[in-house]
């Protein structure tokens, strides 16, 4: 279209939409004049709020459009607005909303639309007052309070720097004040700076304090500050103090080091000692060689016909590798080699007794030691160069006085320990030479541990040999000892059936001939028991010892248990002759004789009764008694009589 004319303001308005709807008035063009006021409207006066729609608010006399929020709900539901509003901010649910145009007529949410909720309000209040958001007060601070502290500004040192120096001062150090932890400095004392809480010298909380300091640099800053001491943090009040002190750093490093000095030097001192020692002893060992003899052989035995036969010497690192071979019963070439010691040369098969010093000589590093003499010859050079640098800045500055005598005999004593290790290095360099290994690939701390890996080896083995000779010891008593209770179960048996074959015979000849037998030997006694006395009455009782109060006194009473007289000679022949045709024989009693002590009855004359019968009687065996009875009963009546 052509560019509009001057004054025109604009080009013309749209034609309006078609049935006869008029939609919202076009914005004005830049430049153009406001559209003059609705009929009815004074001029100037604001215009109506827009519909809850958004559009703009309909001309007058046309109906209003209806909103969405009415208009768009399917299935009847209404919009619903909760009545109850909370006094105070609530916690709010964070569900996601389902918009009605998802929803199916089925939808349980138009069921709850369309009906009502029947809820209390009270009960509705209470949850908007159980859920409400709390309200956090803010905690006014009162500056004004005595006891608030407020952390002091840092002038110089970082935070950590700070921080770190606090903890040194307040571990060990928290019951001294700057000023006596100066004095100490200048005293050189440590008593006070290295003692720990049970009365021992310690550098650790020393050196956790230098470890703590800043550089040179930040240090004299910090004692250039103007400010007053009291006014500066922790740290700073610290350096500002102590860095006054000149070379204090030099000086808490050699305190550190005088307190660590002498388990040091014990350290290497026992460590070169234990070396020394341990190499002597094995190069002056002759039962070892011995046992070197004896690995050589074996090893060219079990090697015959290989490359490896015929060896004249072998590498030193192989014994502990002994242990690896074994036989077909499990036993190893080593409980071998210990076996054969023990049985062959008992005087050489503890040549392990003679290594005393090997086990201590195993935790011994060569390295470290060198470590330590290098440490601690730095630090006497360190301490020498500052007694010659050191002018005494203080009264109480006793620097020189301590260190003087400190550095001359520390130095005479790491300077023979220096000389020391250089004599075991050439002891253990001739120790290579004897068993032919380079010291460049057989470290020392690798030599002590496969020697005393083959002494450890070498004891079980030994300690494994004895529990099985002990083991077989045990085994062949128990056997030795069955095969004697058998003997003696035969033995007893074999004489219970003669006892029993005796008893029961007959024949008198063949019993008093057996009889006769038993008694010389002594067998009869061992299976016929003492006959019991039959107890007696306490009416016998009393009235023995009625008898022996009266025998005392001549008085005697006749009783039942009175002793008699024995029988005459006539009345025994008379018994005799009466019962000869029944062929009782009678034995002829005697008055009881008092046996020894420790002899049972009838035992203490058996001997010298068997040596009268046969000396008197002739008889001599079993056989007498029997001739007797068919030649002269007469005479073995008499016989028995007189037994």
């Amino acid at each position: 279209p052509p560019p509009p004319l001057p004054g025109t303001g604009g080009p013309p308005p749209p034609p309006p939409p078609p049935g006869g709807m008029r939609g919202p008035p076009p914005p004005p063009m830049p430049g153009a004049p406001p559209p003059p006021p609705m009929p009815g409207m004074r001029p100037g006066a604001p215009r109506p709020p827009p519909a809850p729609g958004g559009g703009p608010p309909p001309p007058p006399g046309m109906p209003r459009m209806p909103g969405p929020g009415t208009a768009t709900l399917p299935y009847g539901m209404t919009l619903k607005k909760s009545n109850v509003k909370p006094d105070a901010q609530t916690k709010r649910l964070q569900w996601n909303k389902v918009t009605p145009q998802k929803m199916s007529e089925k939808s349980v949410w138009v069921k709850l639309n369309k009906k009502e909720s029947h809820i209390k309000v009270q009960v509705l209040k209470s949850i908007g007052e159980n859920f409400a958001v709390k309200q956090t007060k803010k905690r006014v601070v009162d500056h004004s309070d005595k006891g608030f502290k407020k952390d002091k500004e840092l002038r110089i040192l970082d935070v950590k720097t700070n921080q770190n120096l606090s903890i040194a001062l307040r571990g060990q150090y928290k019951h001294l004040s700057l000023d006596a932890i100066r004095l100490a400095i200048l005293r050189c004392d440590e008593h006070v700076l290295c003692l720990d809480s049970t009365g021992t010298l310690d550098s650790a909380a020393l050196q956790n304090l230098i470890s703590s300091l800043p550089d040179h640099d930040v240090i004299n800053k910090v004692v250039a500050l103007t400010d007053d001491p009291e006014d500066l943090a922790e740290g700073e009040k610290f350096l500002h103090i102590i860095g006054k002190i000149k070379k204090f750093v030099p000086i808490l490093r050699n305190m550190s080091f005088k307190v660590d000095y002498p388990q040091m030097l014990e350290d290497t001192r026992r460590d070169i000692v234990n070396t020394r020692a341990a190499l002597e002893e094995l190069m002056n060992s002759k039962k070892f060689e011995r046992v070197l003899c004896y690995i050589l052989e074996f090893g060219n035995v079990l090697n015959s016909g290989s490359r490896n036969a015929d060896t004249i010497g072998f590498d030193i690192s192989f014994l502990p590798k002994l242990n690896n071979t074994k036989d077909a019963d499990g036993l190893t070439l080593m409980h071998y080699l210990a076996e054969t010691m023990m049985k062959e040369e008992p005087e050489s098969a503890d040549f392990e007794d003679g290594l005393l010093h090997f086990a201590a000589a195993e935790r011994v590093s060569v390295d470290q030691v060198k470590s330590n003499l290098g440490r601690m010859n730095k630090e006497i050079v360190n301490i020498g160069n500052d007694l010659q640098r050191h002018n005494k800045q203080d009264p109480e500055d006793r620097f020189r006085e301590t260190f003087e005598s400190f550095y001359e005999k520390a130095e005479g004593e790491v300077s023979l320990q220096e000389t020391s290790l250089d004599m075991m290095l050439a002891c253990y360099k001739n120790v290579s030479e004897i068993f032919t290994f380079e010291l460049s690939k057989y470290a020392l701390e690798d030599f002590f541990r496969d020697f005393n890996e083959f002494i450890a080896l070498y004891k079980k083995c030994k300690d494994d040999l004895a529990r099985r000779e002990e083991k077989r010891r045990r085994e062949e008593e128990a056997a030795s000892r069955a095969e004697q209770d058998r003997q003696d179960k035969a033995e007893r048996d074999h004489r219970q059936r003669a006892l029993h074959d005796v008893t029961n015979d007959q024949s008198n000849t063949e019993v008093m001939d057996q009889l006769v037998q038993l008694i010389n030997t002594g067998q009869v006694f061992d299976v016929m028991g003492r006959r019991r006395r039959q107890p007696k009455s306490a009416a016998e009782r009393r009235a023995e010892q009625l008898n022996r109060s009266r025998s005392r006194s001549g008085l005697t009473t006749n009783s039942p248990t009175a002793a008699k007289p024995p029988p005459s000679q006539d009345t025994l022949d008379a018994i005799l002759q009466q019962q000869g045709d029944e062929n009782i024989i009678p034995r002829r009693s005697r008055p009881r004789e008092r046996r020894g002590p420790g002899l049972p009855t009838g035992l203490e004359s058996r001997e010298r009764t068997v040596d009268q019968q046969q000396g008197s009687d002739g008889i001599s065996g079993p056989g007498g008694i029997g001739g007797s009875v068919s030649g002269d009963p007469e005479a073995l009546m008499q016989r028995l009589r007189n037994l």
